[in-house]
């Protein structure tokens, strides 16, 4: 856990500074990393911050080991009813 979480914030400087990041994040707030963190963490994701990822992903602007690590929180720490409502409204908009 310590290692992923190390990791994490170490991309989480890198993400901010990302041209295409900061252009989306500028309009929304977010960062993939903050969402990681905040799965991984075991905190309830709103429904923006998973349109958000998803559709960076669909965009090119949420890299892939960004997803997996995504994957991997959401894998160890499951999801609410809610929020598999939101990732799957998310992923039928993309």
């Amino acid at each position: 856990r310590r290692i992923g979480q190390l990791l994490a914030e170490r991309h989480l400087e890198r993400d901010a500074h990302h041209p295409a990041m900061m252009r989306r994040s500028s309009l929304a707030g977010f960062s993939p990393s903050e969402i990681i963190v905040k799965k991984r963490d075991g905190e309830q994701l709103t429904a923006a911050e998973i349109e958000w990822f998803v559709q960076g992903f669909h965009a090119g602007c949420v890299e892939s080991y960004q997803m997996a690590a995504f994957l991997m929180a959401v894998c160890t720490r499951g999801m609410t009813n809610a929020e598999a409502a939101d990732m799957t409204k998310a992923m039928v908009k993309s």
